[in-house]
């Protein structure tokens, strides 16, 4: 599910930003393509570590 909603921003916001910025819709495309195959052919997992903290204060 990740996977879909991944590649679907890919097509709806990276590709217009990035095409705004200049670059040709020729090296887009090839990005792009990269882009769709790491994400379709992941042979890696990936873990991230939240550092975060927490507190209670107390009433006085």
């Amino acid at each position: 599910m990740m996977q879909d909603g991944t590649i679907e921003w890919i097509n709806l916001a990276v590709r217009p930003t990035v095409e705004s910025g200049g670059y040709p819709s020729e090296i887009v495309d090839t990005w792009i393509k990269n882009a769709f195959k790491e994400i379709e052919e992941q042979h890696r997992h990936f873990y991230f570590e939240w550092p975060c903290a927490w507190a209670i204060k107390k009433r006085v």
